[in-house]
């Protein structure tokens, strides 16, 4: 029998308690986001304070061409740091807020790569609409074609929509299932659990 099956099912993090936790988690990106992609719009305008355009057109040609590639660099690495998080402490901000942790069927800490690849699945916004815009971005820059920047342009909007559905999808699919597991903790064998106060054992031994 597997080691989780032992577990009481209120050890098991609810879909809404879940849900709260990647809110606060996309929160906190979306505001490293702002202030990393404001400061090089920002950088742009200042360096070119001498040039024959204004600032804020300089402040508008650094939010184009390089407010969008730093916004990409700063979502992949959150991820890469949150894997190691996880792989090492077992949760994440939002998780550590809510008084969650990510485990394996016998409870402890998941391995790197499996980390990685249920961080992936686990995060619409991540595969379903960053990781297509930045394909779009680069292949449409290398190509210099105009429908893939005009699919880019649309992207940034409908495809969140399409995110958000995905992201509804797995939350329904964690309140149906017993044990509160999203598709990305079936494929890799992890359930999140609430944190267990661990009991103090030293009186009992004296």
């Amino acid at each position: 029998m597997d080691v989780q099956d032992k577990q009481d099912e209120s050890e098991y993090a609810s879909a809404w308690r879940r849900l709260l936790a990647g809110i606060v988690d996309w929160l906190l990106l979306i505001g490293w986001v702002f202030v990393t992609v404001m400061t090089v719009a920002v950088a742009t305008a200042i360096a070119g304070v001498f040039s024959e355009y204004s600032f804020q057109t300089n402040f508008g040609a650094g939010l184009l061409y390089f407010g969008f590639p730093v916004a990409c660099v700063v979502v992949v690495l959150r991820h890469v740091l949150a894997v190691f998080r996880v792989s090492s402490k077992g949760d994440t901000l939002g998780h550590r807020l809510l008084g969650l942790r990510i485990v394996d069927g016998n409870g402890e800490t998941v391995g790197p790569g499996r980390v990685l690849g249920r961080h992936i699945l686990g995060s619409p916004l991540l595969f379903a609409y960053v990781f297509p815009l930045i394909i779009l971005w680069a292949v449409g820059g290398m190509l210099n074609s105009n429908l893939l920047g005009t699919v880019l342009v649309y992207w940034l909007i409908w495809g969140l929509g399409v995110a958000a559905v995905l992201v509804l999808a797995n939350h329904i699919w964690m309140a149906i299932d017993r044990k509160g597991r999203g598709w990305h903790d079936l494929i890799f064998g992890t359930v999140v659990v609430r944190y267990q106060e661990q009991k103090d054992t030293s009186k009992d031994e004296q």
